[in-house]
């Protein structure tokens, strides 16, 4: 689909940058595919590769019923080495995703269906890679892209392969109930863990153990090992986290949420994150509880990413009504699928009756 000429010329300012997949989409022989050249794409099509392309975050789109495929830099390493990057680009779902097709199929079709978005969290869906059927965990969201004519017209998947986190956690549950084990162990252990990790002790919360990662996401250095989490953190004060983590160190009912919005003060300016986070209860040789294990993952550049696509569709659609001008768009075939609200004042018609050949009645009966 292309609205006019402006945007036929302009095409490639939406597929610029993106690092190698940017390349590679660029360079790609779309005209062999279904969706054709990128010439004749709708604006939200291009507007959204912009954004997973230039994104930082694992992010990957189907496109259309037959479910083209696009995904930037950062999905690049889930596919693994010898798997199947590069050829997934362009490639329809079914034909690339034969071994997970029965699971992941039925989600795309409740979204592609007007559904709600799914979430999913530290699922195992193994898939080939590296020359073999490896166990991998995911933590994912299947969201609704709107075409230009209101339409679905694909779905855009947010992703982060968790695996190294579910065999961290396995890691330590294994430390924890291993008595033997000194403490030093699992404190190295956390430090060492590629994800964000730490642990509170005693129902004041007191900072035990905490990662780099988990420092770096607090704003905070060292210096706050041995304090109340209360004092280190200062700007907990009036959000939910400290009841919830004294609810957990009483109950010994474990707590975990998706994209917690939080505020936190870095570089001393406060401002607005987003975690997937884990409160876990440790329990001492008695089965009381002493200690919290804290779990987080960073989904800030995940969630800002989806309100922009979000955002762009509305406001081309709310500007292709606030004109007088009257707006339309085709497809490669030359079918109108869209109409702005001009048009419809002007005509007296509708989108049923005019979609597709339909607007030719209105000229030549």
């Amino acid at each position: 689909m292309a609205l006019d000429g402006t945007l036929q010329s302009s095409y490639p300012v939406y597929l610029e940058a993106g690092g190698e997949m940017g390349l590679l989409t660029r360079t790609f022989d779309w005209s062999g595919t279904v969706l054709g050249s990128p010439d004749t794409w709708s604006p939200n099509l291009l507007t959204t590769l912009s954004i997973i392309l230039n994104s930082r975050f694992p992010m990957f789109l189907w496109w259309g019923p037959d479910l083209v495929q696009f995904y930037n830099d950062a999905y690049r390493p889930s596919l693994g080495n010898d798997g199947k990057h590069p050829k997934a680009l362009g490639q329809r779902g079914e034909e690339c995703w034969p071994e997970i097709w029965p699971v992941i199929k039925p989600l795309i079709d409740q979204v592609m269906a007007g559904g709600e978005a799914t979430w999913n969290e530290d699922q195992l869906i193994p898939i080939y890679r590296n020359n073999r059927l490896e166990d991998v965990y995911w933590t994912f969201s299947y969201s609704r892209v709107i075409d230009v004519d209101g339409k679905i017209g694909g779905v855009l998947v947010t992703c982060n392969e968790t695996t190294n986190k579910i065999k961290t956690i396995q890691e330590i549950d294994h430390a924890l109930t291993e008595l033997t084990e000194s403490q030093s162990s699992l404190n190295n252990m956390i430090k060492q863990a590629p994800i964000a990790i730490g642990v509170l002790k005693t129902r004041d919360l007191l900072i035990a153990t905490a990662n780099d990662k988990l420092l770096h996401f607090w704003g905070k250095s060292t210096a706050v090992i041995g304090q109340p989490l209360a004092a280190a953190l200062p700007e907990l004060q009036g959000q939910p986290f400290l009841q919830i983590l004294d609810d957990v160190y009483t109950s010994g009912q474990g707590y975990s949420d998706h994209e917690v919005p939080t505020l936190l003060e870095r570089d001393g300016v406060l401002n607005k994150y987003y975690f997937d986070l884990l409160y876990q209860p440790i329990s001492d040789e008695t089965g009381k509880t002493d200690g919290i294990l804290v779990v987080a993952t960073e989904l800030t550049e995940q969630v800002n990413a989806r309100q922009i696509i979000e955002e762009n569709s509305l406001q081309f659609r709310q500007l292709a009504d606030s004109i007088i001008q009257m707006v339309w768009v085709t497809d490669a075939q030359g079918m109108h699928e869209y109409y702005n609200k001009r048009w419809y004042d002007f005509t007296g018609s509708d989108y049923e009756s005019t979609k597709g050949e339909g607007w030719n009645d209105m000229f030549h009966p």
